[in-house]
């Protein structure tokens, strides 16, 4: 036996020693029972770590001994030490004193409990992939008190309008727009920004979130927050998508034959027994069995003139940096057709360049780079060409069924 022992050992690597590692499970909850997503569990002295999903629960790889820390803002911190158990239940106090935490507004910072709901956050963990056309189209159903209004659906002219919390000026309503630190006074900017590359949105609802940008921000203000590259991590990164878009709701038109003998009804109850018809015996019998579609064809302008248009999105980053020095750069690419027969289309290129380094420990030099360029082709007039009462939408409306979209020849 003690042979056998001292062979085993022989073996053996001399210095390591092997630790079985089990799969720990658990939920985080608050006094109430309530479940309390995004908690951290970390295991002390190390980088391995995970967070709670939405009801609360977690796991994580851990050894017999090892000691995990869970934290969650507005709680006190709590620990436990893994034993033979594989599930755990976790309760987190209350922390009266982190009502004190300061939280950055503009270029300064508040204490949160000052700010109660006047500010609000979306964080993008992953690059944006969804089938909006800019960066506004974001905030739909992301924000309390934010009323965001599309008043047309023409490519390339298809942002927005925000108010926040109601008008609250006497002149315009749009809020102040802050990308990087940088101030702009209108939407354009934001709304041709490339969604892939944003990484964050906030919302300042009032004055008291808002102060520090003084009368500009009195319609509030929207800080835009773009992607940044990590230390000592290369990434590259692709997303796309291809969709097709429609009109959802149709009005149902009469058929030629129906429209025909209805106007003749207009007609005889305009002007009496002694009416002229609209359309002859001959021209309804010439409608009813297309025998002459030159004059008298039977045509579905809704169909004839909206068609199901495709919108396409192709975007690519790579990041990456040292350890003082990090970078991310990315392509976009958006195309998006009209529902109109009318050649309409928007062409929409992005670039993004952000580079971030710390020369000294006092000093840290950033530099942010947004540029588009877009192309617009459509009928003369553009947008105003779908509207009016000359305008594409209204006249398919009020155009006779009878009248053909081609002749024979």
């Amino acid at each position: 036996m003690k042979v056998l022992l001292f062979f085993f050992l022989l073996m053996a690597p001399m210095g390591q020693l092997v630790f079985s590692q089990n799969t720990i499970t658990g939920i985080v909850t608050d006094v109430n029972s309530q479940p309390l997503p995004g908690a951290t569990i970390l295991k002390l002295n190390t980088n391995t770590g995970t967070t709670t999903n939405f009801d609360g629960a977690f796991s994580i790889e851990a050894s017999n001994g090892d000691i995990l820390k869970i934290s969650y803002v507005g709680f006190k911190n709590s620990q436990i030490t893994v034993n033979t158990n594989k599930t755990y239940q976790i309760v987190l106090q209350e922390d009266a004193a982190q009502l004190d935490e300061v939280v950055v507004v503009g270029y300064g910072t508040q204490k949160k409990v000052d700010l109660t709901s006047s500010v609000q956050s979306v964080i993008f963990k992953e690059e944006v992939n969804q089938p909006v056309t800019n960066s506004g189209q974001l905030m739909y159903g992301r924000f309390s008190g934010v009323q965001l209004t599309q008043t047309t659906g023409n490519p390339g002219s298809d942002g927005s309008s925000i108010v926040i919390r109601g008008i609250g000026t006497f002149g315009g309503t749009t809020p102040l727009i802050v990308i990087d630190n940088i101030q702009y006074d209108d939407l354009a900017t934001f709304n041709s920004l490339a969604p892939a590359d944003i990484e964050s949105i906030t919302v300042l609802k009032d004055a008291s979130a808002g102060a520090i940008y003084g009368s500009r921000g009195a319609n509030g203000v929207i800080l835009v927050t773009t992607r940044r590259g990590t230390k000592d991590k290369f990434e590259i990164n692709y997303n796309s998508y291809y969709g097709i878009q429609q009109a959802t709701v149709l009005p149902e038109f009469l058929g030629a034959l129906d429209y025909a003998n209805l106007m003749n009804e207009k007609f005889r109850n305009e002007d009496g027994p002694g009416f002229l018809p609209r359309y002859t015996p001959d021209q309804l019998e010439a409608i009813r069995t297309g025998s002459n579609t030159d004059q008298f064809a039977n045509t579905n302008w809704a169909n004839e003139i909206l068609r199901q248009a495709s919108i396409q999105t192709h975007n690519i980053s790579f990041s990456g940096g040292s350890a003082k020095t990090t970078y991310r750069t990315s392509l976009g690419y958006l195309e998006q057709d009209a529902i109109v027969r009318s050649k309409f289309k928007n062409k929409r290129y992005n670039l993004s360049f952000n580079i971030d380094s710390n020369l000294k420990d006092w000093f840290t030099l950033s530099s942010n780079t947004n540029m588009f360029w877009k192309r617009l082709e459509g009928p003369t007039g553009g947008q105003n060409a779908f509207s009016g009462d000359n305008g594409i939408i209204y006249q398919l409306q009020r155009t006779a069924p009878t009248i053909p979209v081609f002749y024979s020849n």
